[in-house]
This record gives structure tokens, C-alpha cells and sequence, in this order.
């Protein structure tokens, strides 16, 4: 991750009279937004991608940055996750299930100007948030054994009350004939 991770937002300030006046820079330091998606999870990996699909955050640190840091440009979410970024890409919002495992995701535009309106996605993220497919998995037969539990449970009890209903039946009609 670079020393300092800077967001920077940028875009042209004008004149009444439309003339370019300069342009306004708005420098983030984004320790506090990693920080808050690096705790926001015990689960699920969260992702922050930049419009190409490097990460700007990732619990796999040394994927991070990979639009500025040479040894790292080949490693961005379109080479490891092909199928998924394919669809994650295609839409503004949604979860899919992979192999790979269960991806929810939701498109960020920083700037919601005129500028994005009309179509550049320069400046949109895709904040995504991962549970690898073993994970899902574990917590899915987890759900499973406790239907099961409860199932038998169930069974044992209905068991229960249809012999004593049984037992009780056959009483009184033993009674009734004597």
C-alpha cells in the first residue's frame, strides 16, 4: 500500500461566462475508509476497485495498488476473478454465487456529476464484498445440521404424542366394551 493512500478527486471550476477559471482538487487520505472496510467484515472479504478493476483495498494487501505499483500490475480483479468481474462490471448493483463463492457488490461513483451522468466511469468503484465459497459452505451445512436437529426433534415429539394418543384410545375402548 503506498505511504500514504491519497484519493484524488478533481474537476474544472468555471467562470459565469463558461470560461475555465482553474480546477478544483480534493485530496482524501483514505486510511479511515480502508480502515473502516478492513473491520467492517469478520466473514467476508471487502474489496474497493478502481474502474479497471485494481484493488484499492483487499485483505490480501499485496494485491493493493496494482495501477502504481510495476510488480503488481498483472494482479487486478479481471485476471483472478474473470467470470465474476465479467457480471460485477456489467451492473450497478447485485450478488452472484461462483465456485469461487458468494459475491455482493454495489457500483460507488465519488463525484455524481453532469461528468458521470453522461456516461464516463472513470471515477466509479466497485465496492464488493466476498465469503469465499468454503466459508459459505461451512455455514450453509451449519444451517442444515440445525434443521436436521430440529426435524428429529420434531419427529420424536409427534412420535410421542401419536403412541399416547394411540395408548389412550385403546384405554377407553377397552373401557367402553367391559
Amino acid at each position: 500500500m503506498p505511504y500514504k493512500p491519497m484519493l484524488r478527486i478533481a474537476t474544472p471550476i468555471f467562470t459565469q461566462d463558461h470560461q475555465k477559471a482553474g480546477i478544483f482538487v480534493l485530496n482524501y487520505l483514505a486510511n479511515d475508509l480502508f480502515s473502516l472496510l478492513e473491520s467492517s467484515s469478520t466473514v467476508a472479504d471487502v474489496m474497493l476497485l478502481n474502474s479497471d478493476g485494481y484493488w484499492l483495498k483487499n485483505t490480501n494487501h499485496n494485491l493493493e495498488w496494482g495501477f502504481q505499483i510495476p510488480e503488481r500490475k498483472e494482479n487486478n480483479f479481471f485476471k483472478i476473478y474473470p467470470e465474476e468481474a465479467a457480471i460485477i462490471y456489467a451492473q450497478e448493483q447485485g450478488q452472484i454465487e461462483s465456485p469461487r463463492g458468494l459475491f455482493t457488490f454495489v457500483t460507488i461513483d465519488p463525484l455524481q456529476t453532469k461528468l458521470s451522468a453522461q456516461g464516463s466511469t472513470f471515477y466509479r468503484w466497485k465496492l464488493v464484498s466476498m465469503i469465499p465459497s468454503l466459508i459459505l459452505e461451512g455455514r450453509r451445512a451449519s444451517i442444515r445440521n440445525r434443521f436436521k436437529i430440529m426435524a428429529g426433534i420434531i419427529v420424536v415429539l409427534f412420535s410421542l404424542g401419536a403412541t399416547l394418543f394411540i395408548m389412550e384410545y385403546e384405554r377407553r375402548k377397552k373401557f367402553l366394551l367391559t
